[in-house]
């Protein structure tokens, strides 16, 4: 059996007694331990045991990484402790958490070297309707058209 899960990582700061909302310029140069809490049902002596493989995505561009960038970690780079799974992270970016539970025999896929960009910008959450403002825009030059020829033969 094969899991996924996709999970959104905050940037949280402790200042003066209190937990805060940080952005990207609270974020040191070297990145930031995270700790992922175990999906739903696991722990950490049973989820040692699967393949696992956590992809950090980048969405903006962080500490010298681009939007688009993707940085990977498998069972020897995970740290997994009795409260969650903790990686070194070089920015607050949505965080996909895969892994089989060893039923199959599977190997988990293998990260590449280094981050890799990918080739499409990444998805903004702008459901502008495009096509939409591309017809309204042409009835208008038709309108100012019209108008222009109408305001000619008058003269």
């Amino acid at each position: 059996m094969t899991e996924t899960v996709l999970l959104e990582v905050e940037l949280l700061k402790y200042t003066d007694g209190t937990w805060t909302e940080g952005s990207s310029s609270d974020l040191p140069e070297d990145g930031i331990i995270a700790r992922i809490d175990y999906p739903q049902g696991y722990y950490s002596a049973s989820l040692q045991l699967y393949n696992v493989v956590i992809a950090h995505m980048f969405a903006e561009n962080e500490n010298g990484h681009k939007a688009g960038e993707v940085e990977y970690f498998t069972n020897q780079d995970i740290d997994f402790r009795v409260d969650g799974m903790c990686v070194k992270l070089s920015g607050s970016s949505p965080v996909l958490i895969h892994w089989n539970d060893g039923t199959v025999k599977q190997n988990a896929p293998v990260p590449p070297a280094v981050s890799e960009s990918i080739s499409t910008l990444p998805k903004t959450g702008d459901n502008t309707p495009i096509a939409a403002l591309v017809i309204l825009m042409a009835l208008s030059a038709v309108s100012v058209a019209a108008m222009n020829k109408r305001r000619m033969a008058n003269r």
